[in-house]
């Protein structure tokens, strides 16, 4: 099933076209990797795609169409998690996750932070976390969420090999279920059967 159509993307800042023209479609049980230099344009294809940036060339079809409707529909299905992790340094490991995910039954809570290997930091401040423990903590809603459509950027960034295996487990449990990716990253990924994007 088609759940994105991206052709010919071009995206300018300050009068300058940021990439060579983009295209690809994303598919149920599919990864889209998109990657790239630094400052090549990576993010600004992921918030042209969610809306939030405009587009100067091409065209983004949503489940097969071009209608608000369409993308208002896209959208329901669509999980996003940014580059930055939105993690309040001021709160705990339990309240960033209540206010990143809603509202969490106990056996949720102990299931996630077991599978991100936080159960020792669960009352602590985030202030007190590491960069990757940090990031672990972003990206437990990839556990808690019931979103078929996974727009991640860089989210292996600042973990180590653990993490990163943990959250590539992840993604292939999502496609297993039928689910779909879109993610930025510079990094290499160790799973198979990916679709991968050179942004120049």
């Amino acid at each position: 099933m088609m759940l994105l159509s991206v052709e010919r993307l071009e995206i300018e800042r300050d009068d300058r076209v940021l990439f060579s023209p983009i295209t690809f479609d994303l598919l149920k049980g599919e990864i889209i990797k998109i990657t790239g230099e630094n400052g090549a344009g990576k993010s600004s294809i992921l918030r042209a795609i969610l809306g939030f940036l405009s587009i100067s060339d091409g065209s983004i079809r949503y489940l097969g169409g071009h209608s608000k409707a369409s993308y208002a529909e896209f959208l329901k299905e669509v999980l996003y998690i940014g580059h930055t992790t939105g993690v309040k340094d001021s709160l705990t490991v339990r309240e960033n996750l209540t206010l990143l995910n809603g509202p969490l039954r106990d056996d949720q809570l102990i299931k996630v932070v077991n599978r991100l290997q936080l159960q020792d930091c669960l009352e602590q401040l985030c202030r007190q976390l590491s960069a990757g423990q940090k990031k672990r903590v972003a990206l437990a809603s990839l556990w808690l969420t019931t979103s078929s459509i996974w727009v991640l950027d860089e989210p292996i960034a600042s973990l180590d090999s653990s993490g990163q295996s943990i959250v590539e487990g992840a993604l292939l449990d999502h496609l297993k279920e039928g689910g779909a990716v879109i993610m930025t990253t510079h990094q290499a990924l160790t799973i198979p059967h990916y679709k991968e994007i050179i942004v120049r």
